[in-house]
């Protein structure tokens, strides 16, 4: 019978690198490391060394190092050693060359594990255009033992973007973001530019009674392979509002961020479900934290978006939804409130934990607030006169009866006798 030849072109290369950003890029080759270091189950944390200039970027972890039967797998389109059954970030086989292929014409990869001999695979924009040639997915490498053991180094020239201080700052930034739950729990180190990666501060969570920050636990089942996923997510108010859209919610996929301060219909930010965003919700925060088997994760493979089309995307936002509803329901009728009830900063102890099953109701913690009932009887028991010389002295005109009437109570009538009776 006939037979058709469908080799690849290395032209799959220039589609793949078309892809990602800049930012995406670089990320994709800390993934790597960092799934590197979970899978050889090494104990101390691991260190990433960044180094990036105008014309050069050198990537350097000692997550292990990389044996002679793995070191093929970056370059191969398609090629890896996860299952899918891993807590880790990779899964597709496309990162680590869509990446090293967007950056530069050329690159170096040394490598060496712990009581394996030490190897060196060099790739340039030559060997991207062998084509026609019958061995053309081959490549040579070398033997190096002077290599330290569990290290691993990427080195990238002839770049292929213009690079300058901005950019370079930006990946900095993008860095600390992506990686901010594995450098705050300290298992993973960043050193960029000789400088250690730290943490981008926060505006933090606002005690209070009526809607304290809370973290909802629960597993959800997996259909397909009848295992779980661990969902957590963390939700509260602020104690300022947030400031150019740094609010909203976070989606974190085995500690890796995907989404942040996220506002659009991905997390239910929609007209009939969370409703539309708004600077009267600028004050609300969530944080969600999913773990499990990588394949189980709705993201894309650049781990720069949700995937709404994975089978466990539906249910993990339906139970964000139920929780998001009662903060951001709070904010949109307490607007004129929240400065008031949402200045204390909350610390760990203030967050509490609800662990619900999937399949039923969970508790719900924000109340609604209560108004004095003394409101509306001061309204009526002010002699009009006084009441409305008040209203205009303080520029209340035009306000609601009752923040006029709250207003004043609070700030003058408790403090001026005969004009409020006492019960």
């Amino acid at each position: 019978m006939p037979v058709l030849n469908v080799t690849p072109s290395k032209h799959i290369y220039d589609a793949l690198a078309q892809d990602i950003d800049l930012n995406q890029a670089i990320s994709d080759l800390i993934d790597n490391a960092t799934d590197n270091w979970k899978i050889q189950k090494r104990k101390n944390p691991l260190t990433v060394n960044i180094l990036i200039s105008v014309d050069k970027i050198e990537i350097k972890d000692d997550s292990g190092g990389i044996d002679f039967k793995t070191l093929p797998l970056l370059l191969m389109p398609g090629g890896t050693n996860r299952t899918g059954q891993e807590e880790v970030k990779g899964i597709w086989g496309v990162g680590s060359k869509r990446a090293l292929f967007s950056l530069g014409k050329k690159f170096k990869i040394s490598t060496r594990k712990k009581d394996e001999t030490g190897l060196i695979l060099e790739v340039n924009e030559s060997w991207f255009k062998e084509d026609e040639k019958t061995d053309k997915w081959k490549i040579e490498y070398k033997e190096d033992n002077t290599l330290e053991e569990g290290v691993t180094i990427l080195t990238i020239d002839e770049l292929k973007m213009l690079l300058n201080p901005y950019l370079i700052m930006q990946i900095r930034k993008n860095i600390a973001r992506t990686y901010k739950d594995e450098l705050q729990e300290g298992s993973l180190k960043i050193i960029f530019n000789k400088d250690s990666i730290k943490l981008i501060p926060e505006i933090p969570w606002a005690k209070s009674e009526y809607a304290p920050p809370t973290r909802y636990i629960t597993d959800i089942p997996v259909p397909q392979n009848k295992k779980k996923i661990h969902l957590e997510i963390t939700a509260g108010i602020m104690t300022k509002p947030g400031e150019n859209y740094s609010y909203g919610i976070d989606f974190i996929g085995n500690k890796r961020v995907i989404l942040q301060n996220n506002l659009d219909w991905r997390m239910g930010f929609e007209k009939d479900r969370l409703g539309l965003p708004h600077p009267t919700i600028n004050r609300f925060r969530a944080i969600v934290r999913i773990t499990g088997d990588s394949r189980d994760i709705p993201w894309n493979s650049a781990k720069s978006d949700i995937n709404s089309k994975h089978p466990m995307y539906v249910p993990i936002v339906d139970v964000v939804f139920q929780v998001s509803r009662q903060y951001v329901s709070f904010l949109r009728k307490n607007y004129d409130k929240t400065a008031k009830l949402f200045t204390e900063k909350a610390d760990e102890t203030d967050i509490e934990d609800i662990i619900f099953d999937y399949n039923k109701e969970f508790k719900r913690v924000v109340k609604e607030i209560k108004e004095s009932k003394d409101i509306e009887r001061i309204i009526i028991d002010v002699p009009k006169e006084d009441f409305n010389e008040l209203v205009r002295y303080y520029g209340l005109e035009g306000k609601q009866k009752k923040i006029v009437g709250l207003f004043i109570f609070n700030k003058v009538l408790k403090e001026v006798k005969g004009l409020a009776k006492e019960d």
